[in-house]
């Protein structure tokens, strides 16, 4: 009877070592997780910064946008305005070229 109780003994603490065991190494795996979950929120949150960032950019360089958008729209009036006078010029000077002289 004396070794059936040590061998339950010795299989009992056999059983606790292995469940020790086990426990520690559930323990690293749940540290480096949340480690790796630290490491993920930081860095979410340097992405997040940097979309702001980008977003604020973009807002600033609409109202320059807009105004280069409307700068160009008066330079293509003047240059149409321009060929039109060009134009003009042209003829009045082919017809100065055909009148009699004096």
């Amino acid at each position: 009877m004396r070794d059936n109780v040590r061998t339950g003994t010795e299989q009992a603490v056999e059983a606790m070592h292995h469940g020790t065991d086990r426990v520690r190494d559930g323990v690293e795996k749940s540290t480096r997780i949340s480690a790796s979950m630290q490491d993920i929120q930081r860095d979410s949150e340097l992405v997040l910064t940097s979309i702001e960032d980008i977003s604020a950019a973009l807002a600033k360089q609409s109202p320059a946008s807009d105004q280069i958008s409307q700068g160009i729209g008066h330079i293509a009036h003047l240059s149409e305005n321009n060929a039109e006078l060009a134009g003009e010029t042209a003829q009045a000077a082919q017809a100065l070229d055909s009148s009699p002289t004096r």
